[in-house]
């Protein structure tokens, strides 16, 4: 211990062995140092606790009967299945960053559909169980007979009108001296249940400097409390916020809290910067693969940035199949063949001599708000920027087969953090939002019709950029018959008790090439006969923008438009012998939130068609969702106009 005073195992050991030794004080002041060591040992730190005659926390635990009686006093009444009558967090932080949490919460069950959903209690991995019960409208107190160490519980005798209480604790370990303080979590001051009263206290040794973010609620600054910096706020009578479809994270929309102190966003940034480092050196196996890729060029493509890096990109992509993430050396990567391509290409890029950084990129979908504290779970993607030919570019390898320099939607134009190296510092930035030219997917069908209304259709659907990377990812991972099985299932939405038969696949395996479908299937009836004319109803490929985005006639919450479309149909329709194609006028509609525009000429019995579609991403805030409404309707409406051809 006096070789390595930090070392918590040995203070521990030391316990165990003066309780042995019959010596319960020497143990008791052995534990206590170990729990200073180790706050997030939640078994040790209760102990120790216990020993003084009290619970963790206990100065900041809520009367769950009192907050009963407040809420019977104050008649609420609710239209909702529950109510939450406390929802109350308490978290104290120690000199060293490790963390301890006091959760208590009560909710009244209002009908049997609450009494269904909520008689489990789940409780979250390492926590510990202070209380579990259910309070009987009578006064009566049931309690499950046991619960032991598992993760969750039942409540005995729930019935509408009870109360059902749990309070746990939990503990999380100190981030270490190079993330300095702690952070307390985003707590949510509302839910899709109404609350009457919502109370959130954290408490930090004074001097820690304890700061909050508050969004959406005003939260007062900390304030000295003895030894100590303490925050409290309260909210109270907050109505219920149901989930709705398509929305984004709940942090960009509730009003929340979070506190802490110490380390921030920049300095967990450069953590990662550091243990991104130790894992990205060449092993000898990596530098003979740089040499290799070298060897491979001729001529004067060895001394071409732009040569080397594609080169590297094309090897990086076909050595490693398995799923683009983890923290792996590039050596391990490369022996298992599984693991960061990016860590690789980095370390590859190194080797040839190339410039090239690390950098970490948060897409569209996460919440784009400044982050007061170290969120890292919001910058999910590892990219590598390169800088050839007096130009930069954006890898992400992520997914295989993805053509050099292309990008997901998500992360044109998201923030980008360069991550720091030796004489290098961190930057922030801004990936350039450059889409190709061409569409991410064209579909190319050919339709000849008989007198009966039966359709024989040819159709090429093409895959191009990072799209069609993902795609040929995806086919890769199906059989023959699955494959089949999962084009029949597309392509019935458009061509109901359709036959495939034929499928190919062209591009599979290559980087550079795009992915094809090539396809040929028989759909009976497809056009109606109506008299004199053949009427096909079915719209080929719709969007179906109302169908997916408008389920509530309006929205509290934005509306999230994640997945970008941008497409082009080329349909082209054979009338059989007789009929004439009847030319619907040209459609467009065009908002903010996108376009469509179709075209349409006859060329005698042959109808050419050209539907053209783009749907960017998007927030919709609430006030603008009934003008996206009225946008969503349009399009489909513009879709869904039918084929007709007459005699």
């Amino acid at each position: 211990a006096a070789t390595w005073p930090r070392d918590v195992r040995l203070e521990k050991r030391r316990a165990e062995a003066l309780d042995l030794a019959g010596d319960a004080e020497g143990a008791r002041r052995a534990r206590r140092r170990a729990a200073a060591l180790d706050g997030g040992d939640l078994a040790l730190r209760r102990a120790v606790a216990q020993e003084d005659g009290r619970e963790l926390l206990a100065e900041y635990a809520e009367d769950g009967r009192e907050a009963i009686r407040a809420f019977r006093a104050a008649g609420r009444h609710y239209d909702t299945s529950a109510a939450m009558v406390l929802d109350a967090t308490a978290v104290l932080a120690d000199g060293r960053g490790a963390t301890l949490e006091r959760v208590h919460q009560i909710i009244q069950l209002l009908d049997q559909r609450a009494v269904d959903a909520l008689g489990e209690v789940s409780l979250p991995p390492g926590s510990q169980l202070l209380s579990l019960r259910t309070l009987k409208a009578d006064g009566r107190t049931l309690e499950p007979e046991e619960v032991g160490d598992k993760r969750s519980a039942s409540l005995p005798g729930l019935e509408p009108g009870d109360f059902a209480e749990w309070e746990y604790l939990r503990a999380s370990p100190a981030r270490g001296p190079v993330l300095p303080g702690f952070t307390s979590g985003p707590f949510l001051f509302r839910g899709d249940l109404p609350i009457f009263r919502s109370s959130f206290v954290v408490a930090a040794p004074a001097g820690a400097g304890l700061a909050c973010e508050a969004r959406r609620i005003s939260a007062p600054a900390a304030r000295r409390d003895g030894d100590r910096e303490v925050l409290r706020v309260e909210a109270r009578d907050v109505p219920a916020l149901l989930p709705e479809e398509s929305s984004p994270a709940e942090t960009e929309y509730l009003p929340l809290v979070e506190a802490g102190a110490g380390a921030g966003l920049e300095d967990a940034m450069r953590a990662y910067a550091d243990f991104a480092s130790d894992r990205s050196l060449a092993s000898v196996e990596v530098k003979v693969l740089a040499r290799d890729i070298a060897a491979g060029l001729a001529g004067g493509a060895r001394h071409d940035p732009l040569a080397l890096a594609r080169a590297a990109w094309a090897r990086v992509h076909e050595v490693v199949v398995g799923p683009g993430i983890g923290v792996d050396s590039p050596g391990q990567v490369l022996s298992r063949g599984r693991g960061s391509r990016a860590v690789l290409l980095q370390a590859l890029f190194r080797e040839l001599g190339l410039s090239s950084r690390l950098a970490l990129a948060r897409d569209f979908t996460r919440d784009p708000a400044p982050q007061r504290f170290p969120r890292l779970e919001l910058w999910t993607h590892s990219l590598v920027r390169l800088s050839a030919g007096g130009r930069e570019y954006w890898l992400d390898p992520a997914v295989r087969y993805t053509p050099f320099g292309e990008l997901p939607e998500g992360l044109r134009g998201a923030d980008a953090v360069l991550l720091p190296g030796p004489g290098v510092p961190l930057a922030w930035t801004r990936i350039p939002d450059r889409r190709p030219a061409e569409p991410p997917r064209s579909v190319a069908l050919r339709i000849a019709l008989d007198a009966r209304g039966d359709a024989e259709v040819t159709g090429e659907e093409v895959y191009r950029g990072f799209e069609g990377a993902a795609v040929k990812d995806s086919f890769e991972r199906l059989d023959p018959p699955q494959r089949r099985q999962a084009l029949e299932q597309v392509l019935a939405r458009s061509f109901p008790g359709l036959s495939l038969a034929e499928l190919e696949v062209s591009g599979e395996g290559k980087l550079d090439e795009p992915f094809r479908l090539h396809y040929r299937f028989r759909a009976p009836g497809w056009a109606r006969v109506d008299g004199d004319r053949l009427v096909a109803d079915t719209p080929v490929f719709p969007a179906r923008l109302a169908a997916r985005y408008l389920s509530r006639s309006e929205r509290e919450i934005p509306l999230l438009l994640g997945a970008p479309e941008r497409s082009v149909l080329d349909l082209v329709v054979r009338a059989p012998p007789g009929f004439r194609p009847v030319v619907d006028p040209e459609r467009s509609v065009t908002a903010g939130f996108g376009s469509y525009r179709r075209t349409a000429r006859a060329d005698g019995a042959v109808l050419v068609r050209e539907d053209r579609l783009e749907l960017p991403q998007a927030r919709v805030a609430p006030s603008a969702y009934g003008s996206f409404a009225e946008f969503a309707r349009a399009l489909d409406g513009a879709q869904a106009g039918a084929i007709v051809f007459a005699k």
